[in-house]
Order: structure tokens, then C-alpha cells, then sequence
């Protein structure tokens, strides 16, 4: 890493942050977007528009491929001003180097760049999404592992009786009743999670 001209450090550091800033844009115009006129721009057989409906209908590759590139940019810019510190005062600047890069970072790598796309969605997404399409073969690894990770975690087979929450849809007693028959007369127990009651069969674990 010393032997990298310091100008080459700079200039990656500088597009780092602009790339976490099209991360950070994309985000938000992809959010902000009208779904209706995006619709219609579509069946008008608008390319961009296709492009940006495709990414929307997986959204969570869409963020995944955003949320991972934010991270990696905000990581390996950081390291590189530590880097570039270290090089140009000592040891004792990389405090203040961590502290100005996450000011500009915020400032130039967030709110800017979602300030303007929250303002004119279309004029960003459209065009980001040239790039993010190719960005989302990353998430496919990443999604297989999830999907991995989770089949492996709730294997137990689970029956969702209806809400608990006082005052909501009003089905509280009818719920508390069909779990007493379900505890009773079958191999149940009964569970409380954030306001669901489900039964979870013994004999499924």
C-alpha cells in the first residue's frame, strides 16, 4: 500500500464517494418513484422504465445490491484516508481522518444525493438502473445463503392461529379458544410472538 501514489489514493477515495452516493440516490429514487406512471411507462414500451420495473419486482436483490455496495464503499474509502493519513502526518490523525470522512460521507455520500433523488425519482433511477441490473448477479449467492440459513433455523412446521392484539381485528377470544382445543385434544404447545399465537407440532420437530 506505500508504494500506491498518494494521488491514486485520493482520486479512488473521491470515487468511493461518489459511488456510495449513486448507491444512496438509487435507493431512494427506486423507492420514490410513481408505481402508476411507471406502469404507464411501460406499457408505452419504455426501456428504462422496463429496466426499473424489473428491479422493483425483486426488490430485495434491488437492496441487497445497494446495501452491500453502500457498505463496501463506505468501508474501503475509510481505509484509504486512514492510509492516506498515516502517510502524510502519523498514527495520531487517524482519529480526526475517521471523524471528517463519516462527516462526508453523511453530507455528500447520503443526504445529498437522497435529497435529489427524493426530489426527481425518474432522472435517477432510470439511469442507475443501467448500472444496478449487472449488480444484482452478486445477491444471487448471498440470497442462496439466506434462504439456507433460514430453511435450516425454522425447520419446525408452525400454525398461525390469528392476532392477539387487544383492540385490533377482534378476534382475540375466538383465537385463545381454537389454541385450548388445538393444546388439548392434539401434541401442541402454544407460543406467544410479537402478538401471534401459533401451534407447533412436537411430532413435526
Amino acid at each position: 500500500m506505500n508504494e500506491i501514489p498518494l494521488w491514486i489514493l485520493l482520486a479512488s477515495i473521491a470515487f468511493l464517494v461518489v459511488m456510495s452516493a449513486f448507491f444512496s440516490g438509487s435507493e431512494t429514487s427506486m423507492m420514490a418513484i410513481n408505481r402508476y406512471r411507471l406502469k404507464h411507462l411501460v406499457k408505452e414500451k419504455n426501456k428504462s422504465a422496463k429496466r426499473v420495473s424489473k428491479l422493483l419486482d425483486k426488490t430485495d436483490r434491488l437492496l441487497g445490491v445497494i446495501l452491500i455496495g453502500n457498505n463496501f464503499t463506505h468501508t474501503l474509502s475509510t481505509a484509504l484516508a486512514t492510509v492516506v493519513a498515516i502517510r502524510i502526518w502519523s498514527d495520531n490523525a487517524v482519529l480526526a481522518v475517521t471523524v471528517f470522512m463519516t462527516i462526508i460521507m453523511i453530507i455528500f455520500a447520503e443526504v445529498m444525493p437522497k435529497t435529489i433523488a427524493a426530489l426527481k425519482p425518474e432522472s435517477i433511477a432510470f439511469p442507475s438502473s443501467y448500472l444496478l441490473k449487472p449488480f444484482t448477479i452478486i445477491t444471487i449467492f448471498t440470497n442462496f445463503l439466506k434462504e439456507l440459513l433460514i430453511k435450516r433455523k425454522f425447520k419446525i412446521k408452525t400454525i398461525c392461529v390469528g392476532n392477539l392484539y387487544i383492540g385490533g381485528t377482534g378476534k382475540t377470544s375466538l383465537c385463545i379458544e381454537i389454541n385450548k382445543i388445538l393444546f388439548k385434544d392434539s401434541n401442541f404447545k402454544s407460543i406467544n410472538h410479537h402478538f401471534i399465537y401459533s401451534g407447533i407440532c412436537k411430532k413435526c420437530k
